[in-house]
């Protein structure tokens, strides 16, 4: 991640004595990532009040400012650097909705479940650009981006020389998850469990909406599924011992609510039951990383469709 680098929010700072708030001001006036996208002076004082009263519950901190403390705030901004700026300022082609989903105010929704479903949304951006620049460290060369066009997430030329597109679906911990932390800090029972049966389930419909939107495209198709590690061990399990034939995709019976959740999916996709197998062939391969606390990704599983498991 060698433009951060470049950039003050690429240097962690020694221990000032300042609030982190404080130091984090700092860095992001001589950062234009900062700025100019993740926190644009139009939210700029509204994100000080957040980051100030919205610390108490387990995903109410700024990621931003986080990284800032944990001096990873270079892996965040590093890739808005690389692909979205252009001589300090915001890339004329850049996408309006996609630069606004990168601004951090997420942190201002007061309903916790709603502000955990726009945390995803943002972190899921974030990932997608992180996920390009890993790939470029692959020696892969970078030749397209959904944030500067309409199209696949990823375009790019592997070493080899093969033209490929990546879908990329970032997968954060569930609002069930939340619901549990929630009552807990409230103390009140929490003594709920997730289903493995739930979450490979959900697992195999993201990679099916990936699939989806590989309809069109012709070079080589690769799911990604960004797994956060606060919900790696949701899903650890099921991978290892291979739930799923990829080749012959299909949902199991499960609990925890599952029904009535794919009954919500069937509006939104009328043929999912039908076509859900035939949808995932279309993609010639599924990779899974993990995602660590400090955004470093580790590849566990590369699935060729045709193979029926990693």
């Amino acid at each position: 991640m060698q433009v951060g680098a470049r950039c003050i929010c690429g240097t962690p700072l020694p221990p000032s004595g300042q609030s982190p708030i404080a130091s984090f001001s700092e860095v992001r006036a001589g950062c234009s990532a900062l700025r100019k996208i993740l926190v644009p002076d139009s939210i700029w004082e509204e994100f000080q009040g957040w980051c100030e009263h919205l610390n108490e519950g387990p995903v109410d901190q700024s990621v931003l400012l986080l990284a800032h403390q944990s001096g990873r705030l270079g892996q965040v901004t590093s890739p808005i650097h690389r692909y979205l700026l252009q001589s300090e300022t915001v890339r004329a082609d850049a996408r309006g909705q996609y630069t606004e989903d990168l601004q951090e105010t997420w942190l201002g929704e007061p309903e916790p479940l709603e502000r955990h479903r726009k945390w995803k949304m943002f972190h899921g951006r974030v990932a997608e650009l992180q996920f390009a620049e890993w790939l470029e460290e692959q020696s892969y060369t970078i030749t397209g981006l959904e944030a500067l066009r309409k199209g696949p997430d990823i375009e790019a030329v592997s070493p080899s020389g093969l033209n490929c597109t990546f879908e990329v679906k970032f997968i954060g911990s569930e609002n069930a998850d939340l619901e549990m932390q929630v009552k807990s800090l409230k103390g009140e029972p929490s003594g709920d469990f997730v289903s493995p049966y739930a979450a490979i389930n959900y697992l195999t419909l993201r990679v099916y909406e990936a699939a989806r939107q590989f309809q069109t495209a012709s070079a080589n198709k690769t799911v990604v599924l960004i797994i956060d590690e606060m919900a790696w061990t949701r899903f650890e399990l099921q991978l290892k011992e291979r739930w799923v034939d990829w080749t012959h995709a299909k949902f199991v019976a499960a609990d925890g609510g599952w029904d009535q959740f794919v009954a919500l999916k069937l509006k939104e996709h009328p043929r999912l039951l039908d076509d859900l197998a035939e949808t995932i062939r279309v993609v010639d391969s599924i990779s899974i990383l993990r995602q660590s606390a400090e955004f470093d990704f580790c590849r566990k599983y590369d699935i060729r469709t045709g193979e029926g498991g990693p």
